[in-house]
């Protein structure tokens, strides 16, 4: 009766109700209750989910031709699939929520005028019930946007009018406070005690109160809260005696395993993020659509593409809709591998004949397929042009551009002509790129512009991070300066980038190769000057997340930080490994004292293999009788830091490679 006159008489909207699908939270989470186990029978998809055509998409647009030996993605791989398009799930149309946010106001109104007996009548009740829904409705918008001021002036409403609210309502007021970005997440874990307290919190109330500590960086915190509500819950022949609504509530649900896992993948502890997947499979719940695409993606950022593809196969078998994030994990799992890279483009046209509509993070795999097969000349360009076409270049798609160009001058030794330069940064000012777009530009501004790139390096790169250093320290100390192929003084368009045999030029004591030397040694002292400070503030984010978070695992939080900076274990030791090898040439004494410090200091192991250059010159100047103790000096330091592979390591590793190809 007064929904009616106000319009809201609808039931539950269908972007609610996708929203929950794609999102782990099943339409049984509006009113609060549900079956967590329920997402291993999909619902069929919504109308409003339903992915638009995409472009037709001719076979010339995205290269076919696999790598030598590799036979195309199997045809039939997507044969009556339908991808779910949930691009655009996230936007909620403002002034369509401020109309229904007056209706909703007046018709409390209007009920908080209604007599008690008329609010007791049979219709009233109904009435009650269907206003209930609505205001949950138009709450949970107002939540997902971290409105708490109109989220608990329409609670207020509802309360003075008398409407018996409901664990809905009560969710609704957490999830706003989760969201919101003026009051801190202990805030939120504040109101969600209270409700734990007063029994008004239910299964979802963890979900959403895990889901907004995770995404404030806090996931074991979240964890700990689940393991507490799981061991809290009352045993199974306790459960059997309850209430069936009862059961449900106490049920953990399935969305809350899911933010945990995102957050640990977020965090790089993949293997906890395993235990937990495990865990709740065995003892909770079946994954979902999201919860594939989340595992996808930790797949991917280890490499096992064979796992990515068999869980996708496992969600497919389970009748599950692959959705936009799901295809989009799989292309970053292929573009990982070298050997999987020219199948992504194959298993993108497949996605395409299912009605895939890509976006730009399937363009930037895409590219980063073509910079894995260091292919820019042909898989590069083909993928760009899609890009262009469906107007999806965005800053990360130019870098892996960059990348791509990069590595096929590597990997041919061939310069390109520098107009791919200039078509990807087109409309960009080169002073004042991102971060990682001006690492990607340095990359491919050495070969082309020599020393300049030095320039741009400590001139116009107020920001950099342990990439940046490492590029330019590879430039100064390991790379030989070429020809720009585009200056009007060249005779040819592709001037060779010659790599020289293993030993050639460390006897190079030219002027040029000696200051390119003594800019290579400002270089390493900039980046120790920033390594020192980003120790200090990782000790420091260290302690913040631990004060917040106690159970945080120090080593994996300060891995997570340094990952962040592009400063990885392996980075540290390509520096380390490129200074002592390119001083070596000068100082051979020096480069082991430096070496020694940081095997030292930094916990660094040393595989003599790669300092091949390093022994060179030590063994030179100890024959030439220059430095005779040099050579003791780097004996002692391989005996004692070097990586060492017994017979058993060594057959492991055999074994390992061999699985590997039978896998392949």
């Amino acid at each position: 009766m007064i929904l009616g006159r106000y319009g809201l008489a609808s039931t539950r909207p269908s972007l609610v109700l996708t929203r929950l699908l794609v999102r782990g939270l099943h339409p049984s989470a509006v009113h609060g209750v549900g079956n967590a186990a329920s997402s291993s029978a999909p619902p069929p998809p919504p109308a409003s989910t339903t992915a638009t055509t995409a472009p037709t998409t001719t076979a010339n647009e995205i290269p076919m031709s696999g790598a030598p030996g590799l036979a195309p993605f199997p045809s039939h791989y997507l044969s009556h699939v339908s991808v779910l398009d949930t691009r655009h799930l996230d936007r909620i149309d403002a002034p369509v929520l401020a109309t229904h946010s007056a209706r909703i106001a007046m018709a409390l109104r209007d009920w908080a005028s209604l007599s008690s007996s008329d609010k007791a009548s049979s219709t009233s009740l109904e009435s009650a019930g269907d206003l209930l829904d609505q205001l949950h409705h138009v709450l949970l918008l107002h939540a997902r946007t971290g409105n708490t001021e109109m989220v608990t002036q329409l609670i207020q409403l509802a309360s003075t009018a008398g409407l018996p609210l409901d664990a809905r309502i009560h969710n609704d007021r957490l999830l706003a406070l989760c969201r919101a970005r003026s009051s801190p997440i202990n805030t939120a874990l504040t109101a969600f005690h209270d409700m734990k307290a007063a029994n008004l919190a239910n299964g979802y109330s963890l979900a959403i109160m895990v889901d907004g500590l995770c995404k404030h960086g806090r996931v074991y915190r979240a964890l700990e809260l689940l393991d507490d509500w799981d061991a809290t819950a009352p045993s199974p022949s306790l459960r059997v005696q309850q209430h069936h609504r009862q059961q449900q509530q106490l049920q953990i649900p399935q969305p809350a395993f899911t933010s945990i896992l995102a957050g640990l993948a977020r965090s790089r502890d993949y293997n906890a993020c395993w235990k937990l997947y495990h865990r709740m499979q065995l003892n909770h719940s079946l994954p979902d659509e999201v919860t594939y695409s989340t595992m996808i993606s930790v797949c991917a950022s280890t490499g096992d593409v064979e796992k990515a593809l068999s869980m996708f196969d496992t969600m497919r078998a389970s009748n599950m809709f692959p959705t936009t994030a799901t295809i989009n994990a799989l292309l970053m799992a292929m573009s990982k591998r070298k050997d999987y890279a020219p199948q992504a483009l194959h298993f993108y046209s497949q996605c395409l004949a299912a009605d895939f509509v890509p976006d730009d993070r399937s363009m930037a795999y895409l590219m980063g397929a073509a910079r894995r097969a260091q292919n820019w000349t042909h898989i590069g360009t083909a993928v760009w042009a899609e890009a262009t076409r469906r107007d999806l270049v965005t800053d990360h798609v130019r870098a892996q551009a960059l990348w791509a160009v990069s590595v096929e001058q590597a990997a041919t030794r061939q310069l390109l002509p520098q107009s791919s330069t200039d078509t990807i940064l087109a409309g960009l000012d080169r002073s004042a790129l991102p971060l990682p777009l001006a690492n990607a530009f340095l990359a491919t501004h050495f070969p082309y512009a020599g020393d300049a790139g030095l320039a741009y390096f400590f001139d116009h790169m107020p920001v950099k991070d342990g990439m940046s250093y490492r590029l330019a320290l590879s430039y100064c100390m390991e790379l030989q300066q070429s020809s720009n192929p585009d200056d009007s003084g060249s005779t040819t368009t592709d001037a060779s980038l010659d790599v020289q045999s293993a030993f050639a030029d460390l006897t190079d004591r030219s002027s040029q190769a000696q200051e390119r030397r003594k800019a290579g040694v400002r270089v390493w002292k900039a980046w120790e000057q920033w390594y020192d400070g980003l120790q200090a503030s990782c000790s420091a984010h260290v302690s913040a997340t631990r004060k917040a978070d106690a159970h945080a695992p120090r080593d994996a939080v300060a891995a997570a930080y340094l990952a962040s900076h592009t400063m990885t274990r392996a980075v540290l030791y390509k520096l380390v490994s490129t200074m002592t090898n390119g001083i070596a040439v000068d100082s051979p004494r020096r480069a082991v004292a430096l070496l020694f410090k940081y095997v030292r200091d930094r916990g660094v192991r040393i595989d003599r293999a790669d300092f091949a250059r390093l022994e060179w010159h030590v063994n030179r100047v100890h024959r030439s009788g220059d430095d005779p103790e040099v050579l003791g000096m780097w004996e002692g330091l391989v005996e004692q830091y070097s990586v060492k592979a017994d017979r058993l390591g060594t057959e492991l590793k055999r074994l390992r490679r061999k699985k590997e190809h039978v896998l392949k």
